[in-house]
């Protein structure tokens, strides 16, 4: 299990597993020994599933005794998740890079013979490159209309 889980930190995949009889999807960030008892941890952004101390994403720590049913998918996630620490562990083997390399991927166009910049996929996101570039057009919009509301106050 831990060469899966280094192999995955370091290819930036999306891990799935049962913890404490919860189904959780992951952005596996570091593994390392995370306590004064020794025992070996994932450090991960958890995405998906469920979790008995609430909702989704939230960074975890979860013991490696404890995961079972571990699947490495194909899927890659893109920029590390809020927050992100790249040693959370005194020991800490292995861990995210500080920053992502910044390619993309293509998605297949459909047989449309669309415009490439429509298809282009961000990894790790579910949308594409023109949908992040209106939601960020949208985004920037609104911050103009916050900013002026704040400046007539």
């Amino acid at each position: 299990m831990r060469d899966q889980l280094t192999a995955a930190i370091q290819q930036r995949k999306i891990v799935t597993f049962t913890y404490q009889g919860h189904e959780r999807r992951v952005q596996p960030a570091a593994f390392g020994v995370g306590n004064r008892k020794g025992k070996e941890t994932l450090h991960a952004y958890q995405v998906g599933g469920g979790s008995r101390r609430g909702g989704v994403p939230h960074w975890r720590n979860f013991h490696v005794e404890g995961i079972t049913a571990l699947t490495v998918l194909d899927e890659v996630f893109g920029p590390n998740p809020p927050g992100f620490n790249p040693t959370p562990f005194p020991q800490t083997q292995v861990a995210l890079a500080a920053s992502p390399s910044a390619s993309a991927t293509t998605a297949p166009s459909g047989g449309s013979g669309g415009d490439k910049k429509k298809d282009e996929v961000i990894p790790g996101l579910p949308i594409s490159g023109e949908q992040a570039a209106k939601a960020v057009e949208t985004a920037s919009k609104a911050l103009g209309k916050l900013g002026k509301w704040f400046r007539s106050r």
